[in-house]
């Protein structure tokens, strides 16, 4: 509250600024002849000091909004400040770079270059004064008793308490409400409360009895971020918003690195820097998800930086979940001494299946007909497998993966892929990429069946878990919905195994065995388990046409006998 109330002068003094900068550029008379980088760079002065005083009052009523509140919330508005403050600062930031190395440009107006080497001063003074505000809310340290406070103010909470911390867990996350975000149909039912307080609790108390916050790095080889909700538009298909959600409601810190660097140079010439990204150093002891897009050589053909971050992680002792997509060279060296082998050069496929001429036919079903779609259920026998037996999953394209132990005894297979049809690994990019039905010739290339999808292993202090499927958790494969679910008010995963999968590797690799189990939401699904050709064989054969008339036969001739005596 003391903060709250000096920060008022301190908004004030940064207004005042603002606003004195405004008075300034405004003086500025625009060229009349203008090349493209001198209106850039007259543009992005203008823009962005304009929009100073809009950005301080949009988070100073906010913040006022929530003071004038009954019990306000200091916590979150000490945030809100913080933020707001921080992003001015970062603008600042950007904008004191782009005229340090404009100032002595003998392309721009005098005009400018004058205004430049005279408001360097002003923006630097500008950026202290926000440097002084973040410094002050970070000494706040934690405000648990407001947080407490606050909580409790909500409808039937839970409290967890540990000898040092506490956790509030208000009702919404107990008994969760789901509305669908992707469904093939309609469907005008009320969805349907289901209960999820087993694990959120259970993750509540291991987050008070471990107090180090653990960290999941997503390694991604370019372009914008995927697991942020507001720049993942930018990347629909590849977006992993709702992944990334569920591992902040078990406590998990979610970050993320661009292995290149592309995106932050993007960033910066476009004219909105990237928000900073953690170096190597810093993820050292996260886990890592690397989405491994790589090519394996880059333009001048050195190797490609996301393998070599691999093995730097992975021999420092660090533990990740490999996503690989096909065509992922360079992983053999990063991998090597693990006991995985790892075919990004084939794709899974099995036979071609007709599809009959009907509109009606549903869409999934449609789907599972293509030779690259898998959907499995069973998924082999590892701790992070076993609690998902009979929940489905998608993999499209698998690649195929496979543990060697002959390399490292710790290593086994996971995700079988089914062989009710006949499955090879496909070396001809091109004929998949005609939408011809392939088939499977050895001399080619193609690597006969079984064919697996997965590999987990250990080395040392660290644990490995490599997926021969990159798309398993984007947002598009996750907000498929079960209709028939749907139609009874439950809106739950059509593949949940997706989710359960990734879920309960990273709780393996972050060493919490005992979170490893399936979701509430999976728990709402039919568990089923299809039958195998042999248990069909005994049904139909040996009990429908063997056992039963048999049955029959020898309860005759028993009575025959009995009457006879």
């Amino acid at each position: 509250k003391d903060f709250l109330d000096s920060y008022n002068k301190k908004h004030e003094e940064i207004l005042a600024a603002c606003t004195t900068e405004i008075e300034e550029v405004r003086k500025i008379e625009p060229p009349k002849e203008i090349d493209r980088d001198t209106a850039r760079t007259f543009s992005l002065i203008l823009n962005t000091v304009n929009n100073f005083p809009t950005l301080l009052s949009l988070f100073k009523s906010n913040a006022d909004r929530e003071l004038r509140k009954k019990v306000p919330d200091y916590r979150g508005i000490t945030s809100l400040v913080r933020d707001g403050v921080d992003g001015l600062r970062e603008r600042i930031s950007s904008l004191i770079t782009r005229l340090q190395q404009s100032k002595d440009d003998e392309k721009l107006p005098e005009q400018i270059r004058k205004y430049m080497a005279d408001a360097l001063p002003r923006y630097e003074n500008l950026k202290k004064l926000c440097d002084e505000v973040i410094t002050q809310v970070d000494a706040l340290g934690d405000l648990k008793l407001d947080t407490l406070r606050r909580s409790l103010q909500q409808r039937d909470p839970i409290l967890v308490m540990g000898e040092n911390d506490i956790r509030i867990i208000p009702a919404s996350q107990i008994w969760k409400e789901e509305s669908p975000r992707r469904m093939f149909g309609s469907s005008a039912t009320r969805p349907k409360a289901r209960f999820a307080g087993e694990q959120t609790i259970t993750a509540a108390i291991m987050a008070i009895n471990d107090p180090a916050r653990r960290k999941v790095a997503f390694i991604r080889p370019g372009g914008p971020p995927l697991t942020d909700p507001f720049m993942s538009p930018m990347m629909t298909e590849l977006a992993m918003t709702q992944i990334a959600q569920r591992l902040r409601d078990y406590n998990f810190e979610v970050v993320e690195k661009d292995i290149s660097g592309q995106w932050a140079v993007q960033s910066q010439m476009r004219g909105m820097p990237a928000a900073p990204e953690p170096t190597e150093e810093e993820l050292k002891d996260a886990i890592w998800v690397v989405l491994a897009f790589g090519s394996g050589q880059n333009m001048m053909g050195m190797p490609d930086p996301m393998a070599d971050a691999i093995k730097r992680h992975l021999d420092g002792g660090g533990s990740a979940l490999i996503l690989v997509a096909p065509r992922m060279a360079g992983l053999e060296e990063a991998l090597d001494g693990w006991g995985i082998d790892v075919r990004p050069d084939l794709v899974a496929l099995h036979e071609s299946v007709k599809s009959p001429d009907s509109a009606a036919e549903d869409q999934i079903v449609r789907a599972r007909r293509e030779q690259p779609v898998f959907v499995i259920s069973e998924y082999g026998e590892h701790v992070i497998t076993s609690p998902l037996r009979s929940l489905e999953a998608v993999i499209a394209p698998a690649i195929p993966v496979k543990a060697d132990p002959a390399k490292n005894p710790a290593a086994k297979t996971i995700l079988p892929l089914p062989t009710d049809l006949k499955t090879w690994g496909e070396a001809d990019f091109a004929a998949l990429q005609s939408r011809q039905p392939a088939t499977f010739d050895e001399k080619s290339g193609d690597m006969p069946g079984p064919i697996s999808a997965g590999a987990v292993s250990e080395k040392g202090n660290g644990r490995l878990v490599v997926l021969g499927t990159a798309r398993l958790v984007f947002d598009d494969e996750l907000s498929i919905y079960d209709e028939n679910m749907a139609e009874q008010g439950v809106f739950v995963s059509r593949f949940p195994g997706n989710a359960e999968l990734f879920m309960n590797s990273v709780f393996w690799l972050a060493r919490m065995d005992p979170m490893i189990a399936i979701s509430p939401s999976a728990m709402e699904v039919s568990r089923i388990r299809p039958m195998t050709a042999s248990t069909l064989r005994f049904w139909r054969v040996g009990l429908l046409l063997v056992g039963i008339p048999g049955a029959v036969i020898a309860a005759g001739l028993v009575m025959y006998f009995k009457r006879r005596d």
